[in-house]
């Protein structure tokens, strides 16, 4: 239980950020991926691949690489349901200070 909520296979993503700073979380997805399947892993490191040119351990074959960019405000907003919120957005010609 994290945060007063269950890890629940095939229900809970697991994120470890910044895995880079830590060899024995980048050597577990080699466990994850063969011996508890179930669990839905995502890594982030933003200093990954500088990591990775270093000698060490690195679970070869059971990690895809993806490159994220940002999202803009409004890739955010439709992404979270709210178009209305980006139609209103594209409908202000200028923003006034109320005071």
């Amino acid at each position: 239980m994290v945060n007063g909520s269950p890890i629940l296979p095939e229900k809970t993503l697991i994120i470890f950020d910044e895995i880079q700073e830590c060899n024995k979380a980048l050597n577990t997805l080699k466990y994850f991926c063969e011996k508890a399947p179930e669990y839905h892993l995502a890594c982030a490191g933003l200093l990954l691949g500088i990591a990775l040119s270093k000698p060490s351990s690195f679970p070869v074959g059971k990690v895809d690489f993806i490159t994220i960019n940002p999202m803009s405000f409004t890739e955010f907003l439709i992404a979270n349901g709210d178009e209305n919120l980006v139609d209103y957005l594209k409908s202000i010609d200028v923003i006034e200070l109320v005071q």
